[in-house]
């Protein structure tokens, strides 16, 4: 096939928050051999319910461009994005953009769902950097699911360093200053401040957090599995493109499970 020499194994496409700049370098560092990556962007500048509300808009749009790339599987990267509408509205997401591309689709959030049933996650912790109207609709949302959250917490206040001077929970470049939260960070807050003894695992949510390099770690320190929103994502993106993960174990028990 002629346009193959890079993406001979399979390409695969997300659509990213404009904001985000955190998932290609972890991509970049996970993909197996063979496997490429194309991104396409969609506008989001604050944290607000009418910011949410338009991104489900531009799904159209972003599809038909990475169409142009002939991507094998295609995902709507963004968590809070896509379950924001409740239970459904990501299969909603997923009917808009199958609706533009005959190829396997899937958003963030619905990976979450399918990662925690193949992992045996019925109750669980979750690690946010999420505006404080958001953790509920997050709960909601794997509630409703049929999981139970034992904890749920933002690392936001635990970083007010790096959000000094943002105003409020809906200032602009909140989204942005995500990536500057460091994995260190994250499972010091985790094992902490939100770990429970009696959940079935740990779910550490936004596609904008960096958590790549201490899945693995908090996976070996509790005992228990770990998830983060890239990893299911790139898990999901893998399995409906057909290429097996089980040399990825080093970042985390999910590329296991096939």
């Amino acid at each position: 096939m002629l346009g193959n020499t890079y993406g001979w194994r399979a390409r695969i496409g997300i659509i990213l928050p404009s904001l985000n700049v955190t998932t290609e370098p972890e991509y970049y560092r996970m993909l197996p051999e063979g496997v490429t990556l194309h991104t396409t962007r969609i506008f989001i500048e604050q944290e607000t319910e009418e910011s949410f509300a338009q991104l489900a808009g531009y799904v159209t749009d972003t599809v038909s461009l990475l169409s142009h790339a002939r991507v094998d599987a295609l995902a709507f990267a963004c968590t809070s994005g896509s379950l924001y509408g409740g239970v459904g509205y990501d299969q909603k997401i997923i009917d808009l953009m199958r609706n533009s591309i005959n190829l396997p689709c899937t958003t963030t959030s619905t990976a979450v769902l399918e990662a925690m049933r193949a992992l045996g996650m019925q109750k669980i912790c979750v690690v946010t950097p999420y505006s404080s109207w958001i953790n509920p609709k997050e709960q909601h949302f794997l509630e409703a699911n049929g999981f139970c959250v034992t904890n749920i917490k933002s690392i936001r206040e635990e970083v007010s360093d790096i959000f000094h001077g943002i105003e409020n929970d809906t200032g602009p470049r909140l989204s942005f200053l995500v990536n500057a939260i460091t994995p260190q960070r994250v499972y010091k807050f985790t094992v902490d401040k939100v770990y429970t003894n009696d959940c079935d695992g740990v779910f550490l949510s936004c596609m904008g957090l960096p958590t790549l390099g201490i899945i693995k770690t908090l996976e070996e320190d509790i005992g228990k599995p770990v998830i983060s929103s890239n990893q299911v994502t790139l898990w999901k993106l893998l399995k409906m493109a057909g290429v097996k993960t089980e040399s990825m174990k080093c970042y985390g028990s999910l590329f296991c499970i096939n």
